[in-house]
């Protein structure tokens, strides 16, 4: 009985540290010229975001014209988003947003990028608070990216809330207390 307790105990304890389960919304897009356009796309620099670190916005690129496609999701706040390729394809670039893009604004809003329209450019981020999140998908080389498609997909883990400390304090105390009745019992 006294390990049933303390394993009930350690289960609810660590209930608060898991992770939630994954998520996978799967995009796909062929440039057809009908889509959003603007005259400047954001600046491929090199460097995919990574998650847990923040990438300043790479700045803008004259390209007319550039289409534009979106897909929107939820993500809570904190999840790990990483977005993943499954098509080379360089007449297109990858850019998160939240909660709403703007092609004239392309520095509002904006969480991450690919880094480089290479297959092997997966970028990650950690969701915001709101976590209204906007994958959008920019041609890069005007007209000519008509025909081409941009595929992959968007994977986010939401994480579980982990309690404040005294939330956390309150809990422990009050496991603690429970794991000391049930062995008192016992004797």
């Amino acid at each position: 009985m006294k390990k049933k307790n303390s394993l009930l105990c350690l289960t609810a304890m660590l209930g608060f540290c898991v992770s939630l389960p994954a998520a996978t919304l799967t995009f796909s897009h062929t440039w057809d010229g009908t889509e959003a356009s603007g005259v400047v796309r954001v600046f491929r620099d090199g460097f995919p975001s990574v998650a847990g670190t923040a990438k300043a916005f790479p700045g803008v690129l004259a390209n007319n014209p550039t289409y534009f496609f979106t897909w929107g999701f939820e993500a809570a706040p904190g999840s790990v988003i990483t977005v993943t390729p499954s098509i080379e394809n360089t007449n297109s670039f990858l850019v998160l947003y939240d909660p709403s893009f703007s092609t004239a604004l392309l520095g509002t809003g904006y969480l991450g990028d690919q880094g480089s329209s290479d297959i092997a450019s997966i970028f990650s981020i950690n969701a915001p608070v709101g976590s209204q999140i906007l994958l959008v998908a920019m041609s890069n080389t005007g007209a000519s990216a008509i025909g081409s498609t941009i595929a992959g997909n968007v994977s986010y883990t939401a994480l579980a809330a982990v309690p404040e400390p005294a939330t956390a304090a309150l809990l422990g105390l009050g496991l603690g207390a429970i794991a000391l009745i049930s062995r008192r019992r016992k004797t």
